[in-house]
């Protein structure tokens, strides 16, 4: 029997932008339809990167499979949808409308907070200090995290993968404060770049995970600001944002999405058992 999929593209509301995401619609995952009780069973997620590895928590994914729901209108768009997932507990989407006149589709995802540190945004305790950091991004840091001089410097950074990778963990995070508009669609408070070779992407898109490690980080050095929000961009070659704050040991993350194509799988059993 054929089974649906939806590519959607994340942290954004333009396709082709933001981080993409194929989510294949299992009919025994499909959680909460509009009839649900609030007492009812949340539905299943799992996610899997490009070789077929089983991650343990991914933030676009999560987000691009609950815009799937509502697009396809297994959901209704007014539903919270809650995903039950095997090493990261429930996980509930919350739509929350439109954005600064960027359009309907924006969701509120809470993460687990990651402390701001050198290990906590990309690599090993051990291994991760800033000579070896300074040397991978051929940069200079600042505060002593993977922070940057500005956002020109972030973005012509070319690290070389191969002392990325020696670090170990799951990649590198490097940011800075954003104190121009060098993007097309948001004024953000903060920019990111993450490289992650050990887990097969030399740079990612889009990184909820990130901003969990960011948002706290860039709350304290912007506190003048005195923000309830803040807008981080990721400047990438795809580029996104999302919105971030800080919950006690949380982090909301807010995000747009897009749908891009929805079809049909003909032989999903071909694909699972694939080597």
């Amino acid at each position: 029997m054929p089974v649906p999929f939806v590519t959607v593209d994340v942290f954004t509301t333009r396709k082709f932008r933001g981080n993409p995401a194929a989510v294949v619609l299992l009919s025994s995952s499909a959680p909460q339809p509009p009839e649900a009780r609030p007492d009812d069973p949340p539905g299943t997620i799992r996610w899997f990167t490009r070789d077929g590895s089983e991650v343990d928590l991914c933030g676009h994914g999560t987000l691009a499979a609950a815009h799937a729901l509502w697009d396809t209108h297994l959901v209704s768009r007014t539903r919270v949808v809650v995903f039950r997932t095997q090493r990261a507990g429930d996980l509930r989407v919350v739509p929350v409308g439109g954005w600064q006149g960027l359009g309907e589709g924006l969701a509120e995802i809470s993460l687990p907070l990651s402390a701001p540190t050198l290990e906590r945004l990309g690599a090993d305790a051990e291994k991760c200090d800033a000579a070896a950091v300074t040397s991978a991004l051929g940069l200079p840091l600042l505060d002593g995290t993977t922070r940057v001089k500005d956002q020109k410097t972030l973005r012509a950074a070319t690290p070389r993968s191969d002392a990325i990778a020696a670090l170990g963990g799951r990649g590198l995070v490097i940011t800075c404060a954003a104190t121009e508009k060098l993007n097309d669609e948001v004024d953000a408070d903060f920019e990111s770049r993450f490289f992650g070779p050990n887990i097969g992407i030399d740079e990612d898109p889009v990184t909820g995970s990130a901003f969990c490690g960011l948002a706290p980080y860039w709350f304290e050095a912007l506190r003048e600001l005195r923000a309830v929000e803040l807008i981080g961009y990721q400047a990438s070659r795809r580029g996104g944002f999302a919105k971030v704050s800080v919950d006690g040991d949380r982090v909301r993350v807010k995000g747009c999405a897009t749908t891009v194509m929805t079809g049909h799988i003909f032989d999903l059993k071909s694909i699972t058992e694939a080597p």
